[in-house]
């Protein structure tokens, strides 16, 4: 009880004084705000990208890493650059996209598409996002030689062109989680 009593004795004689007041309550909110709005902007992660020998499919795969959401591509000159920038951080990660990119994917071959990032989450997100556009564009390639093969389409680009035009009538999937039974932990856990 005498704690009680001598606590509320210090917070009565510290809110006598308006300075007190100040610089408890609203100094501290104002500091945050002001670091917040100085340093606490999310920037956009920058990607940079070189492609060596433009063709239709590299320009689509650059074109759909320029869709991702939150991504910001800058066309690059050189490997060496790529590399350069993405050590100082001008960039926050590179793609490099070799010479014969279109030809070996029409070829039936497969490509490598390097991806460079420093060290840390920036890296880790964009690489996600990267991974993503492939996929994407792999799984429209897969489609267009499947087609060729099973002889549905006469030749590749046939077949990638009827693969473009079906993917639009195939319907999104949407999926619904539903604990049967008594769930283990709260659904807020995540």
């Amino acid at each position: 009880m005498k704690v009680l009593v001598i606590a509320a004795t210090t917070l009565r004689r510290m809110l006598r004084t308006r300075a007190n007041i100040f610089f408890v309550f609203v100094f501290p909110m104002l500091l945050i705000l002001v670091l917040g709005a100085t340093f606490g902007r999310g920037a956009t992660p920058r990607l940079g990208v070189v492609v060596s020998r433009p063709g239709a499919l590299a320009t689509a795969l650059v074109r759909q890493l320029d869709h991702a959401p939150s991504l910001k591509v800058t066309l690059v000159s050189s490997d060496s650059s790529l590399l350069s920038q993405v050590e100082r951080g001008s960039l926050d990660a590179g793609v490099e996209i070799p010479a014969g990119y279109d030809s070996a994917i029409e070829a039936g071959k497969t490509v490598t598409v390097r991806y460079l990032a420093r060290p840390g989450t920036a890296g880790q997100q964009l690489g996600q996002a990267v991974r993503s556009a492939v996929d994407s564009q792999a799984e429209l390639l897969a489609a267009a030689r499947f087609a060729a093969a099973e002889r549905a389409a006469p030749g590749f680009a046939a077949g990638l062109t009827k693969a473009k035009n079906l993917v639009r009538l195939v319907p999104v999937i949407s999926v619904r989680l539903r604990a049967a039974g008594k769930a283990l932990f709260p659904s807020s856990l995540g």
